[in-house]
């Protein structure tokens, strides 16, 4: 019959979102991926715009073969269980490429943070596809979240650029279009320079939770921290970090409080899932950054990403000289790393993901956009310990937004 997970991927296929949510009741993944590299995501998405031909009063005519609402509920379901809204690198495009054919999905994805301008594994954006099948509520809608018309593809073109080729070629219908992006692009460029490279956007609406926002709630004046999120359930986590760090330590489920002011925190690890979301934060230091966690927080991070087959990231803020740092794995091969000091040019950038931004200047903003870009959020949280007492304090900002935390630590 074939694991929970195969099953999930053929009941998302179908559009048969009671047997996705039963499915996803008894333990399935919701972001395993199948033997040919497709998630369930995948498979729901690609029942949009699939018809059939049918005679209807003696004429043919095309039906949707699975009913849109159907789909719709489909990937609600999952995006409420943890899928990864921005997707896998595979031949299905991203996401929101893929859900271009309905507006509904769209919003949905957009909603659980999809990134609207990240390009798919050829290099392609949702709003170029969406101008070049000539979408003009689907254009509209990825203006008004975050996607830029001037990022460029691999050939150099832009949505704006496509656009305007298409209203000389047929401007009835695709005036309107690009007379959007051209407003949209005037608009963009007044505020803020051309993007070099696909740039997250942030989730409209939503908690303090990127890494600016990080630093500001909960180290004013002293931001010195590591940690690195994982792309996996947070008790397949907890138990990976701690046979890696050969914890003596280890309070499951700990309960959560109110951050307090002057509070002292704890030398331990918090590990915590944010409600909704599919990644698990490890904050492996807070406060003060080791020279042992500057060299062993990257190779716990590719490790992590490597025995559990998925992706993590790291970050690390060393407040001496405002060295910043981040890498992105994917199981266990590097997808994009890059370090820099103040706010100095890269001191090092590869990636498989983007060209190099070749910026003058890299903040923190640069690390915040890249972690939402991503999909990954943090809680402002630390952990205490009174005595035989362990539980993990939420900053007011992020209270409510913690499914559960653990504790680890070799004292």
């Amino acid at each position: 019959m074939g694991s929970r997970n195969d099953q999930l991927y053929k009941a998302a296929d179908r559009a048969d979102f009671r047997r996705v949510v039963k499915l996803i009741r008894e333990g399935a993944d919701v972001n395993a991926v199948s033997r040919d590299g497709y998630t369930a995501l995948d498979a729901a998405l690609a029942g949009i715009g699939f018809v059939k031909s049918k005679v209807v009063a003696g004429k043919l005519v095309t039906i949707p073969v699975y009913a849109p609402e159907d789909i719709q509920r489909t990937v609600q379901e999952l995006l409420s269980a943890g899928a990864n809204p921005n997707g896998f690198r595979n031949e299905c495009g991203s996401p929101l490429i893929s859900a271009s054919g309905s507006l509904p999905v769209l919003r949905l994805l957009v909603k659980a943070g999809a990134n609207p301008n990240l390009p798919d594994a050829a290099g392609q954006t949702p709003l170029l596809a969406a101008v070049y099948s000539g979408r003009a509520g689907v254009v509209q809608y990825l203006l008004e979240h975050g996607a830029d018309p001037r990022v460029k593809n691999r050939e150099g073109k832009t949505a704006l650029d496509v656009a305007k080729q298409r209203n000389r070629e047929r401007p009835a219908k695709s005036r309107a279009i690009y007379e959007m992006l051209q407003k949209a692009a005037s608009k963009q460029a007044a505020a803020k320079p051309a993007a070099v490279a696909a740039k997250p956007a942030r989730a409209a609406g939503g908690p303090k939770l990127g890494i600016k926002d990080f630093t500001a709630l909960m180290y004013r004046g002293h931001p010195e921290w590591s940690l690195f999120a994982v792309q996996a359930p947070m008790a397949k986590v907890a138990a990976e970090f701690a046979r890696l760090t050969k914890t003596k330590r280890w309070e499951k489920n700990v309960p959560l409080k109110p951050a307090r002011p002057y509070e002292q925190l704890a030398r331990v690890t918090v590990v915590a899932r944010v409600n909704g979301n599919p990644w698990t934060v490890v904050f492996r230091s807070l406060f003060v950054v080791s020279t042992s966690e500057l060299a062993s927080v990257p190779k716990e991070a590719r490790a992590m990403s490597s025995k559990l087959k998925t992706k993590a990231m790291y970050f690390i803020l060393e407040d001496t000289a405002s060295a910043m740092g981040y890498g992105l794995y994917e199981k266990g091969a590097v997808l994009e790393e890059a370090d820099w000091e103040g706010e100095s040019a890269f001191a090092r950038f590869q990636s498989t993901l983007r060209d190099n931004p070749e910026l003058e200047h890299v903040t923190d903003e640069f690390a915040d956009e890249t972690f939402r870009w991503q999909g990954i959020y943090l809680p402002a949280c630390y952990p205490r310990v009174e005595g035989k007492k362990v539980w993990v304090a939420v900053a007011k900002e992020s209270q409510g937004t913690i499914e559960r935390a653990a504790v680890i630590g070799r004292s």
